[in-house]
């Protein structure tokens, strides 16, 4: 009998053992810097727009941080992305300041558009977003979300950042004579039937008080195998102050070198009969020199005398049509009566 219980006892210690092996999700986290937390339910999703349940709550509270915090303790508002908030003496403006250090988690800056991009999403009616009327006390809002009004910038919230600094700046850059570029985003309006729905931030006042305006789109991957070395972009001029607007240039932008010239080049020579390609193979007065694009970039790339005849060629048939172009692929009309010469076009080549 002792016996028998001597092995129960030792099976027991056995299994729960066996349980209690292993590494726990609070070592484990502190080893990897993984924060585990058990939120219950499966969420349904998490657009803050769209899910109203408690489990998908704490989930988006852990993923976005609004202008102001509620302390937990106090329930009193703190500084959220916004390090300080300003109330007019009537009480009926409030001017939140962005914290400069603000991220998101890809590194872009938090800036106020995002704020006004999302609380415009959250009252569009096509969104169906149920706790929308915690806005309404915001100057149209609660005619906004019910369809009587659908000029978003009659709501009573501005992002006034881009419109103050271009005034700041303006005046400076002009008498500097420096370039100033802006790197935009594309994001999507909500509810648009006709037309494109996308949309830039910025409001209107970086549309205003730029000179020239670029749309660039990526419309090819470029690939060696499996491995991606660069693009083919597609540039569109949607504004232009200072040359006819609306032209369109296509180029390789090459990963750690920049825009192929070269490439650019071999494009120009093909839309001249310079270099001929007939299927796969390109050559040049009447001897093939590659097979693919490719190909025909390293050839010319590998032989500097070829290289400088066929750019002498290309610029003078740009000279003999009238069109004088540029490294980034661009083509310009000049008048046919300007005197421009096969050297200078060169030069600016």
């Amino acid at each position: 009998m002792p016996f028998k219980l001597l092995a129960a006892a030792l099976l027991i210690l056995t299994v729960v053992a066996g349980c209690g092996g292993g590494e726990s999700n609070v070592a484990k986290g502190n080893r990897d810097g993984i924060l585990h937390y058990g939120n219950g339910s499966e969420p349904q999703g998490l657009d803050p727009h769209v899910v109203t349940g408690v489990p998908e709550n704490k989930i988006i509270r852990a993923l976005f941080e609004g202008l102001a915090v509620k302390n937990p303790y106090t329930l009193e508002p703190e500084p959220g992305v916004a390090e300080r908030w300003d109330i007019s003496e009537d009480g009926t403006v409030v001017t939140f300041h962005i914290n400069p250090q603000a991220r998101w988690s890809n590194g872009d800056s938090v800036t106020a558009h995002d704020y006004v991009w999302s609380w415009e999403r959250a009252l569009n009616p096509a969104m169906g977003n149920l706790y929308a009327y915690m806005l309404f006390p915001i100057v149209n809002a609660e005619a906004y979300a019910k369809g009587e009004l659908e000029d978003f910038t009659q709501v009573g919230v501005q992002a006034r950042l881009m419109s103050h600094a271009m005034r700041k700046i303006t005046g400076n850059i002009g008498k500097s004579g420096c370039t100033v570029i802006f790197l935009n985003q594309l994001r999507q309006k909500i509810g648009v039937t006709y037309g494109s729905p996308e949309t830039t931030t910025g409001g209107n006042a970086l549309k205003f008080y730029s000179s020239v305006r670029l749309d660039i789109r990526r419309i090819q991957t470029l690939k060696k195998g499996t491995e991606e070395f660069g693009i083919r972009a597609k540039v569109k001029v949607a504004k232009n102050k200072v040359a006819p607007p609306f032209r369109i240039a296509e180029f390789d932008i090459i990963f750690g070198q920049g825009i192929s010239s070269i490439g650019c080049l071999v494009d120009l020579a093909e839309k001249h009969d310079i270099i001929v390609r007939k299927g796969a193979w390109y050559s040049y007065k009447g001897e093939n020199i590659s097979q693919g694009r490719d190909n025909a970039i390293l050839y010319l790339k590998e032989n500097a005398e070829v290289l400088a005849t066929v750019e002498s060629e290309v610029v003078q048939k740009l000279v003999e049509s009238g069109v004088m172009f540029n490294r980034n692929g661009a083509e310009e009309a000049i008048p046919a009566s300007t005197d421009s010469s096969a050297s200078a076009v060169e030069d600016a080549f």
